[in-house]
């Protein structure tokens, strides 16, 4: 299953890719983006979309693969999953969601790296510090793995913003345990 192409046409609005992201999933499992996704939440929000969910043995924290046909993603056994867990399977969602295909696909195109990467996260963030007032959406500026046992999200958020003004940009950081 894939992303829907276009916005509904009773919508005036442009929409982004990741702005009908964000509401497809909200349709799939409400939850999303209006409170902080526990692991249990992250796997159901998966199932959602017909993708299995396993925890295994696995040198990356988590990678979305095809098994027998059906999507699936791979969380490693080592990861916490309340936290880093809760991060990694929406962001895994995200890349099945948007950039389906194989991955070879994207890499004749100067930048899909970052683009992809940028999409994928916000996605994985909005399910640990959701952001109902859609645009300007939050984004990751870095993910700071240099302690072994966490992560750090380093994130930029508007504040204000709206009518003549313009949004405000500030920085916050969000740490999560990456092992148990």
């Amino acid at each position: 299953m894939s992303l829907p192409t276009k916005s509904p046409s009773t919508s005036r609005t442009p929409s982004s890719p990741t702005d009908r992201a964000v509401r497809f999933l909200q349709q799939r499992f409400a939850a999303y983006n209006r409170r902080r996704l526990t692991w249990t939440d992250a796997v159901a929000l998966c199932e959602a979309f017909d993708v299995a969910v396993t925890v295994g043995r696995s040198r990356q924290d988590a990678v979305a693969r095809r098994r027998a046909g059906r999507p699936e993603i791979l969380v490693s056994d080592r990861v916490h999953l309340e936290t880093w867990g809760a991060f990694c399977l929406p962001h895994e969602l995200a890349h099945h969601l948007l950039h389906p295909g194989p991955r070879e696909f994207y890499l004749g195109s100067p930048g899909w790296h970052s683009h992809c990467e940028a999409q994928a996260n916000l996605i994985g963030l909005l399910a640990l510090w959701p952001h109902v007032g859609g645009h300007p959406y939050p984004r990751i500026l870095q993910i700071d793995g240099a302690d072994p046992a966490l992560v750090a999200l380093h994130i930029a958020v508007t504040s204000g913003g709206g009518g003549d003004y313009a949004a405000r940009w500030t920085s916050r950081r969000l740490t999560l345990q990456r092992y148990k």
